[in-house]
């Protein structure tokens, strides 16, 4: 059994023995922790579901209440494209939006 599986199986009985369930907010991962979390045993029971926001707009557009301009929010750096535009980022603010965006929906759920 792989590491991932490993950590993934544990995430799984801690929730089935405490009565609890994971999400997952991603941005560099690109979704891999939330492929990992859903083939995991009885995963529907415990595991609610996830956001994969990479691109910075993305993230400040996705679940803030209204949009920012790019670049403008959050601590980090990004990369700069053709068009001045940034292309990914590595960002609190808008990264910390998204958890919350998430938390919200899925307690509503």
């Amino acid at each position: 059994m792989s590491e991932n599986n490993r950590v993934v199986a544990e995430i799984a009985r801690m929730c089935r023995d405490d009565g609890r369930t994971v999400a997952a907010v991603e941005s560099l991962t690109s979704g891999g922790v939330s492929t990992a979390l859903g083939r995991g045993a009885d995963a529907s029971d415990w595991f609610r579901g996830s956001i994969v926001a990479y691109h910075l707009t993305t993230k400040q557009r996705g679940h803030s209440p209204r949009p920012r301009p790019p670049g403008g929010g959050g601590r980090g750096q990004h990369e700069r494209g053709a068009h001045d535009a940034p292309r990914t980022a590595v960002t609190e603010r808008p990264d910390r939006r998204l958890v919350k965006g998430l938390r919200r929906r899925i307690r509503h759920a």
